[in-house]
């Protein structure tokens, strides 16, 4: 079973519209834990049952100032596009704070990955090396940034269409070859 995860204000607290208090993780004998929230039986998404998250859900569900947690569970899950719904679930171990600092670095990492404009991304790495983390810089790289966007804004829309036309039959392919190897090994008995 995958790692499950549960974001919640420092104390505990939902952070995200829901209901009730988590008990924190302390050490014990065993290691770090939190209690058992009671069983909920008939699991409904968005009102019934404990929330968690799977690793590629947390970034939908970031908050500043709220905690990461490993989580786990028992019982019944459901398995939603951005989270996952399960019957009993409890915190183990404190992962870190959602400070503005991790979410700025975040965001500039994930902005990198497909940003290329090299005045943006001195800018960048001279944020997250810590060399200058000013104002000033912090705007001549957003001018940089906002003139290459709008000058590359239609080529930017015809080449997105064009991507997601790509992912979509890589996509479907990949699935396909999938689901031949799935029947290859039920015919010869590999499983």
């Amino acid at each position: 079973m995958e790692q499950l995860y549960k974001i919640v204000a420092q104390d505990g607290s939902a952070c995200h519209g829901g209901k009730g208090e988590w008990p924190l993780p302390w050490e014990g004998i065993h290691g770090t834990v939190g209690e058992w929230l009671p069983p909920i039986k008939k699991l409904i998404p968005c009102k019934q049952g404990y929330h968690l998250l799977k690793k590629s859900n947390i970034p939908i569900w970031l908050k500043l100032d709220c905690v990461l947690y490993e989580a786990s569970f028992v019982g019944a899950i459901i398995y939603q596009s951005d989270k996952v719904v399960v019957e009993q679930a409890r915190l183990l171990r404190k992962v870190g704070v959602l400070t503005k600092e991790v979410l700025v670095e975040f965001a500039i990492l994930c902005a990198k990955r497909v940003y290329k404009d090299k005045v943006w991304n001195k800018w960048a790495d001279d944020w997250l090396s810590g060399v200058n983390r000013s104002n000033k810089a912090a705007n001549a790289a957003y001018a940089a940034a906002y003139a290459a966007a709008n000058a590359a804004a239609n080529t930017a829309a015809n080449a997105a269409y064009a991507a997601a036309n790509a992912a979509y039959a890589a996509a479907y392919a990949a699935e396909k070859e999938w689901q031949g190897q799935v029947l290859i090994n039920l015919l010869t008995n590999i499983k």
